[in-house]
């Protein structure tokens, strides 16, 4: 009779360590599906084609200051779908830096799927976005995520020995960065 319980016994533990190790392989698959499908939505919002057609015409956009920017692409002068595409990009990147601050989403793949129009987009309108902090505007914390993950991003090609990307000829207006 011992011997059955002892049996038992063993054969509940087998199959507790047997649901143990299911469950975690479980757990890992689902993780790596979540990674896949992340870095999938990651490139997806690289490669679409409205996206891309914003980052080329937000690239090009040139001012001496930001009355200037303001009165050539400002939403309140009426270029709406200019300040339209810049607030995407922007919120877009900014919502990037909270999931990598909140360590959501690892900054590694991030940094893969899109160090080159991070690093464009913040240094073309750092200007822009430290006025909006400003008054009259009020917005002390805008785009601050954003910042967050540039100066990550820079991180990461300071110590791969990397140079930063054409600052003076993205925007020479840049006060905070030099090659």
């Amino acid at each position: 009779m011992a011997s059955f319980e002892f049996l038992a016994i063993i054969l509940t533990g087998l199959g507790l360590t047997a649901s143990i190790v299911y469950y975690a392989t479980v757990i890992r698959n689902q993780n790596k599906t979540r990674k896949t499908q992340l870095f999938m939505q990651l490139h997806q919002a690289k490669t679409d084609q409205k996206g891309l057609e914003n980052i080329f015409m937000l690239m090009n956009l040139e001012w001496a200051d930001f009355d200037d920017y303001m009165s050539k692409y400002g939403g309140l002068a009426g270029h709406h779908e200019t300040a339209a595409a810049l607030e995407s990009w922007l919120s877009y990147f900014d919502g990037l830096g909270i999931l990598v601050k909140e360590g959501m989403i690892d900054l590694d793949m991030v940094y893969k799927v899109a160090f080159s129009r991070i690093l464009f987009m913040w240094f073309k309108f750092e200007t822009i976005i430290d006025e909006f902090r400003k008054e009259p505007y009020g917005m002390p914390d805008y785009c601050q995520n954003f910042e967050y993950l540039a100066e990550k991003v820079m991180e990461i090609r300071r110590k791969k020995g990397l140079p930063l990307p054409y600052i003076s000829e993205i925007h020479p207006t840049s006060k905070r960065y030099k090659e």
